[in-house]
């Protein structure tokens, strides 16, 4: 309430409303350094209201944009954003700089960076954001517009390893309409649909099971849950657009005998469900294939 963020909608999943910023504004003009708690917000009610996980990023931004700072610096445990996660991918390399859409797709495919919602905010606003470490004071990752090219280039290869798999009960129509609604009434984020060779959904492992409270209640029937599923992606500007980043993802993935359940793609990715314990050599064998030995060649 102090710091003058409002929200709004489900507990643990809020949604920033608005923000007025006039404590703070005081506070740096009177000359006092102002420590905000980011995270969380206040309803018109009064309740605390937190901001999903990664809502410090949100708050941050929200905040920047509200005292109309330039851009936002975020400073933080990583030392900026890599091509893959370098705790599972020795060769990964720090990035200068991603476009607000790359980074918001990375984030959406499983990269543990920046909140999706945050990029968001900052892409509606043209925010640039600085990612670095609090322990240096070396450059860090700089989040801000695409560059200006049509060339596909493969940013980053991301895993989400928390997939898990719904299948709804045969024999009938199933009403993926009120399913629809009562997921994003509760802030659950679907990751795939199939309807072949029966109905299912993919959505992340940590809201697998009030996804499968929900599809219980209304479809009234057992509705199984599996865990075991990754996401592996491979993500640049425009690569869903070009046929022949799908058919590099595929031939490596057919190196590596790696089953797959689902394959799609979007304006900024190519993106595979397959087995969970096929993904680390997944990720290993793509960063090799799109990132390091396209360094090589450039």
């Amino acid at each position: 309430m102090q710091a003058g963020v409002l929200a709004e909608g489900p507990w643990g999943e809020g949604r920033i409303t608005s923000v007025n910023p006039l404590r703070i504004r005081d506070t740096i003009a009177g000359g006092t350094v102002a420590v905000v708690a980011g995270f969380q917000g206040v309803t018109r009610g009064g309740d605390v209201i937190t901001l999903g996980r990664g809502g410090s990023d949100l708050s941050a931004v929200a905040l920047a944009a509200a005292l109309h700072a330039k851009e936002c610096h975020i400073l933080t445990d990583v030392s900026g954003i890599y091509t893959a996660d370098p705790r599972r991918v020795p060769d990964a390399k720090k990035l200068r700089s991603v476009s607000w859409d790359e980074c918001i797709e990375m984030g959406v495919c499983g990269a543990r960076v920046m909140q999706p919602r945050s990029v968001e905010m900052a892409c509606r606003l043209g925010m640039p954001i600085h990612l670095a470490s609090s322990d240096t004071a070396q450059d860090g990752t700089w989040i801000s517009g695409p560059d200006v090219s049509e060339r596909p280039k493969i940013t980053a290869v991301a895993s989400d390893e928390r997939i898990c798999r719904l299948t709804l009960p045969p024999g009938g129509k199933a009403p993926w309409q009120e399913i629809s609604e009562a997921f994003s009434k509760s802030e659950i984020v679907t990751v795939a649909i199939t309807t072949h060779p029966c109905d299912a959904i993919y959505v992340r492992g940590d809201q697998g099971g009030r996804a499968q409270s929900l599809c219980r209640s209304l479809l009234d029937a057992d509705v199984p849950l599996s865990d075991g599923f990754a996401s592996v992606s491979v993500i640049g500007h425009g690569v869903g657009n070009h046929p022949e980043i799908l058919n590099g993802v595929l031939r490596v993935l057919a190196r590596c005998a790696c089953s797959l359940y689902l394959v799609f793609s979007s304006g900024s990715s190519v993106r595979c469900i397959l087995p969970g314990e096929a993904a680390a050599g997944a990720v290993l064998a793509l960063h090799e294939a799109f990132i390091e030995k396209e360094g090589d060649n450039a």
